[in-house]
């Protein structure tokens, strides 16, 4: 038997690459869930369509996600916090200049995640003791029980699609507008190491019979109310009718020993608060990055010791396009990125830099009402037109040129320890940045409109949720560093399985690649 701690995407994949080789799979978690009264609000507007939706049960769900014309605000999913909720009497967070959000939900951050679902460039994995060929069948894999909504396009060549099973979104007319700007001029944008392409979405769009996909209700940065964006709890409730099987909740993992050919892992049962053993074969930690090297320093008794933990340093810029696209405000779309562009240029950054396009949502109409208070009803003459050229640009530095996130354990008093989360700022960040800006004036008309730079938004160290590499994967690692198969110098039988074990982080989103490593690792490992 083996035990997976986690059931965000890496312990679900993790998972499913053991049950796929034939192994008993013990899965524990704290695993927090969607408050009951809230649940059964979601379930009534999942019964119907969106015209038919109760107007206060939808402003219920929608009113706590506060506006920030400064940023993005921290995404609740159908206005609830648990994904973020803590065991507070097991755990406490000094944060320190950080951003930081970690989960003990039933599938993680994915149930707030972005959806975006793109495979690494050559050049992303560069450095690292595996390659993008060795990483592809395991793609395969995750895309076997994870439906892509994906378009062959500019980005193929460059990130190839990997499933004949994808299907299309349909973009919003800014979107189509943009991709139209870009491919008139995408020899000049091209030669300057500027690719695009639609983003590629872990949703469920319509089958070509039109049948059980998107309603494009908007609703997508609120939460789904049909679950047609993908979260690795869905494949976890799947996973429950699998008689090799078993989820145990209500369990805070504290630390994990071997013994001869054998594991055990030590934890808290949340309902008692009395202490709870799992033995196994082999142990498979996909808790995030943050979690996972706690456990990690907590296993070998390295409290105080400090490991840095990468960043992919998040920035926001507010776009106006030249051309409008009608009345937005009145299309029916969904709100999750619509374009993609990845920048190849060595002399802003030494590896891709990513960059998302989100078009209209009502956060943005939100946003404006917010910051001009009683004057927006005098303003509204302009403010559509506005809002039919305004775009956010989300943009990701690679590991290399961003911030890093310093953690240290303290050893348990009464149950419970003090994790210290302080940033390092990397001096290379703001150049990167202020050259990649450059660059995009550079080519304001090839790209159709001009960044806003007065309101960009340089966020916080961890603020972009990709961080890991606290203890990055070597050909020959050394002490807190781990190998091929994520094992932490020292252990034999116990496996990283999340981006606490990449050997970088890279700009493009790592949520497919943090699920084709961890079933590569589970699947090589127990062969």
């Amino acid at each position: 038997m083996h035990i997976v701690i986690g059931s965000g995407p890496a312990g679900i994949a993790a998972a499913k690459s053991l049950l796929a080789a034939g192994h008993e799979v013990t899965m524990l978690d704290v695993g927090y869930t969607l408050e009951p009264d809230r649940q059964e609000k979601v379930d009534q507007l999942a019964r119907g369509d969106r015209k038919s939706w109760d107007k206060r049960v939808l402003e219920e769900i929608t009113k706590a996600t506060e506006p920030d014309v400064k940023g993005l605000p921290k995404k609740l999913i159908f206005g609830s916090d648990y994904p973020f909720k803590n065991p507070a009497e097991h755990i406490e967070i000094e944060a320190k200049g950080v951003d930081v959000l970690m989960s003990h939900a039933a599938g993680g951050l994915s149930n707030v995640w972005g959806a975006n679902l793109m495979p690494l460039h050559e050049r992303d994995i560069a450095g690292w003791p595996l390659t993008l060929k060795e990483l592809e069948p395991y793609y395969k894999k995750v895309l076997e029980f994870v439906q892509l909504s994906a378009v062959v396009d500019r980005l193929h060549d460059h990130f190839p699609i990997l499933t004949d099973g994808a299907l299309p979104l349909k973009l919003s007319k800014q979107a189509q507008s943009f991709l139209k700007d870009l491919e008139a001029s995408k020899k000049a944008l091209e030669r300057q190491g500027i690719f695009f392409g639609s983003s590629r979405l872990a949703v469920r769009a319509s089958s070509l019979e039109g049948d059980g996909g998107c309603t494009y209700c908007g609703m997508c940065l609120y939460g789904c109310p049909y679950s047609l964006i993908y979260s690795s709890a869905h494949t976890l409730k799947q996973l429950s009718d699998e008689p090799r099987f078993k989820y145990v909740p209500n369990v805070f993992v504290e630390r994990v020993e071997e013994s001869g050919d054998s594991a055990k892992v030590t934890g808290r049962d949340l309902n008692t608060g009395g202490q709870s053993s799992f033995a196994a074969e082999r142990v498979f930690i996909a808790a995030g990055a943050v979690s996972s090297t706690r456990i990690v320093l907590e296993s070998l008794e390295a409290y105080e010791k400090e490991l840095a933990i990468k960043d992919s340093q998040y920035f926001l810029l507010p776009f106006l396009r030249f051309k409008g696209s009608g009345d937005v405000t009145k299309e029916q779309l969904h709100t999750l990125s619509q374009v993609a562009l990845n920048i190849h240029r060595e002399d802003i950054s030494s590896k891709p830099i990513h960059v998302l396009t989100y078009t209209y949502n009502d956060l943005y109409l939100r946003a404006i009402k917010k910051l001009l208070g009683p004057l927006f009803s005098l303003s509204k003459p302009v403010i559509n037109p506005l809002l039919s050229r305004l775009v956010v640009l989300q943009g990701y530095l690679n590991s290399n040129e961003s911030p890093e996130i310093l953690l240290k354990v303290s050893r348990p008093q009464n149950g419970r320890r003090a994790v210290s989360l302080e940033a390092k700022l990397n001096p290379l960040t703001k150049g990167a940045i202020k050259k990649l800006m450059k660059l995009m004036r550079t080519n304001t008309f090839r790209l159709g409109g001009i960044g806003l730079r007065p309101l960009m938004h340089v966020g916080a160290p961890g603020k972009s949720y990709h961080i890991g590499a606290s203890l990055p994967m070597r050909e020959a690692p050394g002490e807190f560093e781990s190998d091929i198969l994520g094992r932490p110098h020292g252990l034999k039988r116990v496996h990283v399985v999340d981006t606490a074990v990449f050997t970088d982080v890279p700009a493009t989103n790592v949520t497919f690649t943090i699920m084709a490593n961890a079933y590569r690792i589970a699947a090589e490992a127990s062969a």
